[in-house]
């Protein structure tokens, strides 16, 4: 699915961003040779840059929760709360009306859905309501992944403007969150069992 790549290259372009400005790369940002985690993603851009960064604006949180139902569960949540859960934060991300007059000038139509052309999120009650056959996957329509991967280009064109304003001057280890907690990892990592 195309959300699912989208994300990810998000993610590795917002890890590879922090590397190219912060060092060592491999202690802070790809620690074990693995890319860090959430937390000390969302940690780095909100603490290390001058214009601090919210990780989960633009809907990529939603973004990413899509993603991860595919990643982890071939589209289909785990429990129908789960199901809700993910879809009201796509549906107040994204909007789920009809194609736009530019959206049909890209080739686009119809009307945008998370899961399946027949269920709505109801923010009222909480949960997906559909008119048919109740569809436990998420059944994204072309619309709506256009439009998710649209705010994902923006979101990562707004991370670049808050590296753009530049780095907090005391990214030491005592005067930096991300700095201290990502030192503290380490330092119990390097103790012996």
């Amino acid at each position: 699915m195309a959300i699912t790549r989208a994300v990810s290259l998000a993610e590795v372009t917002l890890a590879r961003m922090a590397a190219a400005w912060v060092g060592p790369a491999h202690h802070y940002v790809f620690p074990m040779g693995n890319l860090w985690s959430r937390q000390w993603e969302a940690l780095f851009y909100r603490t290390v840059l001058v214009k601090p960064f919210l990780m989960s604006a633009n809907g990529f949180s939603a973004a990413r929760d899509l993603r991860d139902l595919y990643t982890h569960g071939y589209g289909v949540p785990a429990t129908e709360e789960r199901r809700s859960q993910v879809a009201q934060s796509l549906y107040s991300n994204f909007s789920s009306s009809s194609a736009t007059p530019e959206e049909h000038a890209l080739g686009f139509d119809g009307e945008a859905y998370f899961f399946g052309q027949f269920a709505r999120f109801d923010p009222k009650a909480g949960r997906i309501v559909t008119y048919l056959g109740m569809s436990k996957r998420a059944e994204v329509s072309k619309l709506a992944a256009h439009r998710v991967m649209r705010q994902i280009a923006i979101h990562i064109h707004a991370a670049h403007a808050s590296f753009e304003a530049g780095l907090r001057t005391d990214l030491s280890s005592t005067g930096n969150k991300f700095v201290r907690t990502a030192t503290r990892w380490w330092e119990r990592r390097s103790q012996p069992d």
